[in-house]
């Protein structure tokens, strides 16, 4: 169970303001103290839940923070602290080019559909509403 000194409170502040959660921040500072680790080992020592903890691990090593070896029991490693702010930046940097793409097909959707909506509306969309209510 990880008991937490103001040192390491403020690790856990400087993870949130770089993206991560509560739970991801525990799980990869506790990576990081432990070394290669076994993930129940991880769970224990971060207070993760062990229900949450793959979860966890899963979110952090799609931000590419962590290595999960798939062998059985699996193992877990954390990426050096001085690759940290990097990945992060590039994690974001995807995000945002996602944002983008996704904004420009919804503009191409609304572009298509519009017209033919306006055009149609009085012809083929009806809202109905029932008398009762089930």
């Amino acid at each position: 169970m990880m008991v937490l000194n103001a040192k390491e409170e403020r690790v856990l502040r400087h993870l949130e303001e770089l993206g991560l959660s509560l739970y991801e921040g525990k799980a990869y500072f506790s990576c990081l103290v432990l070394g290669r680790a076994k993930v129940r080992e991880i769970a224990r020592y971060s207070s993760v839940p062990e229900s949450k903890i793959y979860y966890v691990l899963e979110r952090l090593e799609e931000k590419g923070l962590i290595e999960i070896e798939e062998e059985r029991p699996k193992h877990v490693k954390a990426i050096p602290v001085k690759e940290l702010a990097y990945r992060m930046v590039e994690h974001r940097k995807k995000q945002i080019e996602n944002i983008r793409i996704a904004e420009k097909e919804l503009e191409e959707i609304v572009e298509t559909i519009s017209p033919m909506i306006r055009e149609n509306n009085s012809k083929y969309i009806r809202l109905f509403k029932p008398k009762y209510r089930v």
